[in-house]
């Protein structure tokens, strides 16, 4: 909180405590036989380290902004998010710290994914561009990577 929320001023981001009441908090939906209906309101707060946590689209945007902007990390925090790792085989991976890793240069993307019974989220970051997209859906049956690799192909045109 003290590093992140606070600083940014992330109102919204917070555990998904299913027992705390939270105003305006968007019903979540999947599907059952082949039908949507309300998602389970399971308790997530086991996966709090990783996940867990609901917030709005404008406080991931902020988010997001803020990595772009330079507000959030340090030069080695961020050489540490936006190179690759290797196993301890030396087999690379896709990950960085905390994102999966693509490109370089100009070209340098990152990436988050989360889900939860509920949502599903992705975070898309071109830090080198300075831009990103933020997709959030309420629907467990959504691929927000669609959505997002739709939104950047549309402003590449637009270049």
């Amino acid at each position: 909180m003290e590093r992140i929320i606070q600083p940014l001023k992330l109102d919204s981001l917070q555990p998904d405590y299913q027992w705390i009441e939270i105003p305006n908090r968007a019903v979540g939906y999947n599907l059952k036989n082949g039908s949507p209906g309300p998602s389970t309101n399971t308790d997530v707060s086991w996966k709090l380290g990783g996940g867990g946590y609901i917030s709005t689209v404008g406080d991931l945007s902020d988010y997001a902004a803020a990595i772009i902007n330079g507000k959030l990390l340090q030069r080695e925090t961020w050489s540490l998010v936006s190179t690759v790792k290797a196993t301890s085989d030396g087999k690379p991976t896709p990950l960085g710290l905390g994102f999966f890793v693509d490109g370089t240069g100009p070209q340098l993307r990152l990436a988050h994914d989360g889900s939860q019974e509920k949502s599903k989220t992705r975070l898309v970051i071109y830090p080198m561009q300075r831009s990103g997209v933020v997709v959030m859906s309420n629907s467990e049956n959504v691929n927000p990577g669609e959505f997002t690799t739709a939104v950047f192909g549309a402003l590449s045109q637009t270049k």
